[in-house]
């Protein structure tokens, strides 16, 4: 299957467990880094860097308010590692049924969101305090994500959210819950959704794959180039925007108004880059694009 999700997941638990701690303690940056420079894809040029220390400080350094982290936690984890297999051109989003794919693309906007959150990345040098906030703040989170799964028309979405926002716990008021613990309840989530749980085989896996390195692992599963994922998208001179103007899973509010927008720009689906950037610049208001 190769879904570069599902492979995170599998890679994160390697190397925690290579390090002899509990995911709930993090990924150190050691191991982080360790596992970086086993890739060739450290070296891709569209990365547009020299080393492995200067990829990782552009996708987690950001994060740690210019100092180093000790570690990361599963949240600022994907989240970087993702970026860095997009970039590289070898992300592969599929491999699940369209609902699975609709839930994944919804907890990454829940993940983006908490990493809005000062400190709720892991543990930097200066031993900051984590990140903590309400669970009402969750509650309204998990309320904008069942929204959009509405606007979206993601039935899957919707279900998933719904039965989230019953497990919150009921006395929101001053409950606190911390940036780590909310990085480990995403994990478990991921590894519920994809099929983690005890006794269920992982169809990904032709060969056992906890006897393998971190390192190794990684070279194999995280830089086979997708095949055809990008078929359907523009060639040559005109190209089919149907991908572009089909809703996207669980995106907001603004973002599904510009799509409302483009349908009403564009009359038929097969257009030249002119008509494109020209639609593009009547989508945006004037005050949006500076």
């Amino acid at each position: 299957m190769n879904n570069s999700t599902d492979a995170l997941v599998q890679l994160w638990n390697m190397c925690v467990t290579s390090q002899g701690s509990c995911p709930e303690q993090g990924l150190q940056w050691d191991t982080l880094r360790r596992v970086m420079e086993g890739l060739p894809v450290a070296r891709c040029e569209a990365l547009k860097t020299n080393s492995v220390d200067e990829i990782l400080s552009y996708h987690f350094g950001p994060h740690a308010a210019g100092g180093v982290l000790n570690y990361v936690n599963f949240t600022l984890f994907w989240h970087g590692m993702e970026a860095i297999l997009q970039t590289a051109g070898v992300f592969n989003h599929r491999g699940f049924d369209d609902g699975t794919l609709q839930v994944i693309a919804s907890l990454r906007h829940f993940r983006d969101a908490v990493l809005e959150l000062p400190g709720a990345f892991g543990g930097s040098l200066d031993e900051q305090p984590l990140a903590e906030c309400h669970v009402r703040e969750l509650h309204v989170l998990y309320d904008q994500l069942h929204d959009q799964g509405l606007l979206s028309g993601s039935g899957a979405v919707v279900e998933y959210w719904a039965e989230k926002l019953q497990q919150l716990p009921k006395d929101e008021e001053n409950l606190m819950v911390s940036a780590d613990e909310i990085s480990a309840a995403l994990l478990q989530w991921l590894e519920d959704l994809l099929g983690y749980a005890e006794g269920s085989e992982d169809a990904s896996s032709e060969e056992p794959e906890q006897e393998l390195t971190p390192e190794v692992f990684a070279a194999r599963s995280l830089l086979k180039k997708p095949e055809g994922q990008d078929a359907g998208r523009a060639t040559g001179a005109t190209g089919r925007l149907s991908w572009l103007l089909k809703p996207d899973v669980a995106e907001n509010v603004e973002v599904a108004n510009f799509r409302s927008s483009l349908r009403e720009v564009f009359p038929r689906d097969d257009i030249s880059l002119r008509d494109f950037y020209r639609g593009v610049r009547e989508a945006i208001p004037e005050s949006a694009a500076g």
